[in-house]
């Protein structure tokens, strides 16, 4: 019976943790960062500290699953997650919200430019170490947490998720270097 209660035990646990990580990139799920991300936007609004929050997306993955295949869109995905977790902190959330889009919540920051930097700088290194059928291109939005005016973590999402696909827009009109929120 002990042995039966533990292997149920472990099966719980494991449950809980597929139902919170995406299984492809081993990132939080929607859920997942919804539920982490709502918890540490709680203690940065008790201890008074901004966040952001990045919205990420992996550009022409429906071109790469037509033109080379559905592995090599799988490939791409886990190459994006890669680049997130080698250049956020591990106290940083990360998530993949589904298909082409990521999600992170780069705690005590300010300056979204900061860690869109960082990530454009990833990127370009991940782009020049290897060869790849098609390199990594990323677009990316940003909203701040402010936590004298603090929002709920899904309307920081929409509001980055709104300000990346201003970005597309603007590459899309000739403008390489759109924007992005300044700090406040």
């Amino acid at each position: 019976e002990k042995r039966a209660a533990e292997i149920l035990q472990t099966h719980a646990r494991e449950m809980q943790a597929l139902s919170l990580i995406d299984e492809m990139t081993q990132l939080y799920n929607r859920r997942g960062f919804l539920s982490m991300g709502s918890q540490y936007l709680k203690s940065a609004k008790r201890n008074k500290q901004s966040a952001v929050v990045l919205f990420v997306d992996l550009d022409g993955l429906k071109q790469i699953n037509d033109q080379l295949g559905h592995e090599a869109g799988d490939t791409a995905i886990m190459a994006t997650a890669e680049v997130l977790r080698s250049t956020f902190r591990e106290s940083d959330i990360l998530g993949r919200l589904g298909g082409d889009e990521f999600v992170v919540l780069a705690g005590d920051c300010s300056d979204p430019r900061k860690p869109i930097s960082r990530l454009t700088d990833a990127v370009a290194v991940h782009n020049s170490t290897a060869h790849h059928e098609r390199p990594l291109s990323l677009s990316i939005g940003a909203a701040i947490f402010i936590p004298e005016t603090p929002e709920p973590l899904e309307a920081l999402m929409q509001r980055a998720d709104v300000a990346m696909y201003e970005v597309k827009r603007a590459r899309s009109r000739g403008n390489p270097r759109p924007t992005q929120p300044k700090p406040t």
